[in-house]
């Protein structure tokens, strides 16, 4: 039995089909090899178990790499483009929801909990220096204290950026588990205040620049009241 394609492509070929020259694209089992397809260079098989397994719609493997725009792939998923948008990725979410797409990132050691300091997910964005790739910029998720047993992560954030002339990234920021903010090796803090007293004398605070004008103006017309400067 044969199924034919007009066009010239493509066929379905079941049986033997002794002398008979075979469109590209033709499919065809015979007891003889089985499964073959048939392409500019010839036949091909197309036996053999596939490391892919489908289930219940889902398709998976256990193991190797997946490239795409690249013959040889170095890491679970390798994409590899010339064009915008043969190097980019879109994901959308289209349901009547008030919530957004999502991205996990999750790390654990073995069966066992994570531990302080531990590094969750580093980002590395790199170029090309003529010989290899160096990262021009990192975003790093730690563990900043001891985790709890009741879904307690404590967690920091830190942002780093190459200095000119070196090629390894430092802290330039830092958000900690305590909503702390620091930059470089400067003090943290976490909070920007609009007290206009600063009465607060603490390193954790920054106010305002109004808040600064009001304390600077009060205590200027203080002192002139002391002089007598003024009434």
């Amino acid at each position: 039995m044969d199924l034919y394609n007009e066009s010239g492509f493509g066929a379905i070929r079941l049986g033997e089909h002794e002398n008979e020259v075979p469109q590209i694209g033709t499919v065809e089992y015979t007891p003889a090899f089985g499964f073959r397809g048939f392409h500019s260079n010839g036949w091909v098989s197309l036996a053999g178990t596939s490391a892919w397994v489908e289930l219940a719609g889902n398709v998976s493997r256990e193991s190797g790499f997946v490239g795409l725009g690249i013959p040889n792939p170095s890491v679970r998923f390798d994409m590899y483009g010339t064009t915008e948008a043969g190097s980019s990725s879109r994901f959308r979410r289209n349901d009547n929801t008030a919530f957004g797409i999502r991205f996990f990132f999750d790390k654990n050691r073995g069966k066992a909990i994570v531990q302080d300091n531990d590094e969750i997910v580093n980002l590395s964005f790199r170029g090309f220096t003529g010989s290899g790739h160096s990262a021009a910029a990192q975003m790093i998720v730690e563990v900043d204290g001891i985790p709890g047993i009741s879904n307690d992560i404590p967690g920091r954030f830190k942002f780093l950026t190459t200095p000119s002339g070196s090629s390894n990234p430092v802290v330039g920021m830092m958000l900690d588990s305590n909503q702390r903010l620091s930059l470089k090796n400067g003090t943290g803090i976490n909070e920007f205040t609009t007290d206009e007293t600063l009465t607060e004398n603490a390193d954790l605070a920054v106010p305002t620049a109004k808040a600064v004008k009001k304390y600077i103006d009060d205590a200027i017309a203080e002192l002139l009241k002391k002089l007598k400067i003024v009434s």
